[in-house]
C-alpha cells in the first residue's frame, strides 16, 4: 500500500510559469554583463547559452533550470574567461550574480504567474492533511517572494531551498530534511516537478511517488521514463487517488 503523507514541489515550471518570470530576468542580467564588460550581442548570447538559455527558450537540462545561483554564476564566469575577460574572483563573481538575480526577481515580481488555479489546489491539498514543502535550487529569498506572490506561502510547512549547506537536487538532502521535520519515511513522500532532475531526485532517494508535470520545461518523452505519473500540471493532483488524503489500497 502506498500512503502519501507529504508532497515536495519543485517551484519554477511546477508552481509558477518558468519562462514568464525568468526569461526577462536573465535577459536583463546578460544585458548588464554586456554593458559592464563592453561585450557584443553575440557574446551575450554565448553567456546565456552557457547556462541553457536561448532567446525564448530554456533548456530543461541546462544549468539555469537545474543548478543553484552560485553554479549559474560560476558558469557565466567561466564563459567570460573563454571570451578573454577575467571578471575578478570566481567565487565573489558567482555570489554577486546570485544577489543580482534575487534583485531582478524582485523587479519582475509582476511576472510571477501561477500554474492554473494554484492557490485553490494547494489549499485543498493542505485541507486534505498533507505536509507540503518546496524542493528548489533557488534561494530562500526568491522562494519566499514567489510563494507570497502566488498566494500560497501560508500553506507550506517546509521550504527546501539553496541555503549553501544542504546539497541540491538530485542529492537527497532536501527530502531527508523534510522527512526528519515531520517524522515521515521517504516512501510516504511524493515529489512533483517538471524536469528530469526532479524525477531523479525522487527515484534516487526512495520517494513514494515521482510525479512529472508538463507545465514547465519537461516533455512527455523526457519525463515518462522516470515518472510514476505524468500530469498536465499540479492542479491534476486533486483528481488522483494517491492525493485523496486516504492513501491507495
Amino acid at each position: 500500500m502506498i500512503k502519501i503523507r507529504g508532497i515536495l514541489f519543485d517551484k519554477d515550471g511546477t508552481l509558477l510559469d518558468f519562462k514568464a518570470m525568468w526569461l526577462p530576468v536573465m535577459g536583463e542580467l546578460a544585458a548588464g554583463l554586456i554593458a559592464e564588460y563592453g561585450l557584443s550581442a553575440p557574446c551575450g548570447e554565448a553567456l546565456l547559452a552557457s547556462i541553457g538559455v536561448f532567446q525564448r527558450e530554456i533548456d530543461g537540462r541546462g544549468l539555469f533550470a537545474t543548478g543553484t545561483g552560485e553554479q549559474v554564476g560560476e558558469a557565466l564566469y567561466d564563459c567570460l574567461l573563454e571570451l578573454g575577460i577575467k571578471a575578478g574572483v570566481r567565487e565573489e563573481f558567482a555570489q554577486q550574480v546570485t544577489l543580482n538575480v534575487n534583485a531582478l526577481a524582485e523587479k519582475y515580481r509582476e511576472r510571477i504567474f501561477p500554474i492554473g488555479n494554484l492557490a485553490e489546489t494547494i489549499g485543498e491539498l493542505k485541507n486534505r492533511g498533507f505536509y507540503l514543502g518546496t524542493s528548489t535550487s533557488d534561494t530562500k529569498r526568491s522562494t519566499l517572494l514567489c510563494l507570497e506572490r502566488l498566494g500560497v506561502l501560508e500553506y507550506f510547512d517546509f521550504l527546501g531551498t539553496d541555503d549553501g549547506v544542504r546539497q541540491h537536487k538530485p542529492h537527497g538532502d532536501l527530502l531527508h530534511a523534510f522527512c526528519q521535520e515531520f517524522s515521515l519515511q521517504p516512501d510516504e513522500v511524493a515529489i512533483v516537478g517538471d524536469t528530469q532532475v526532479d524525477l531523479q531526485f525522487a527515484k534516487n532517494n526512495g520517494a513514494g511517488l515521482a510525479v512529472g508535470v508538463l507545465s514547465g520545461l519537461g516533455t512527455w518523452e523526457a519525463l515518462a521514463p522516470l515518472a510514476d505519473l505524468v500530469l498536465p500540471d499540479v492542479n491534476a493532483l486533486l483528481r488522483v487517488d494517491y492525493f485523496s488524503g486516504r492513501g491507495l489500497e
